[in-house]
């Protein structure tokens, strides 16, 4: 199993769905901002997003305790 962690800021609230067996689907939004240097030898902030999906308890556990704005 591939792992993946990010750190960074919900964009969007957590949208909850659940399968015809009860599983719990979560999907949300996470922007990530990373200081890179210029072609002018300056440092600029660049803002990366990225769309996450979490199931089952994951999920249920994001979309209780976390919101829009929230670090995760």
């Amino acid at each position: 199993m591939n792992k993946v962690q990010i750190l960074g800021t919900m964009v969007r609230d957590c949208e909850i769905k659940y399968t015809q067996s009860g599983t719990a689907i979560g999907s949300f939004g996470i922007a990530y901002n990373e200081k890179r240097k210029g072609s002018d030898g300056n440092y600029k902030d660049v803002a990366m997003f990225f769309d996450v999906t979490s199931f089952d308890k994951t999920a249920e556990n994001v979309n209780k305790f976390f919101r829009k704005g929230s670090r995760i």
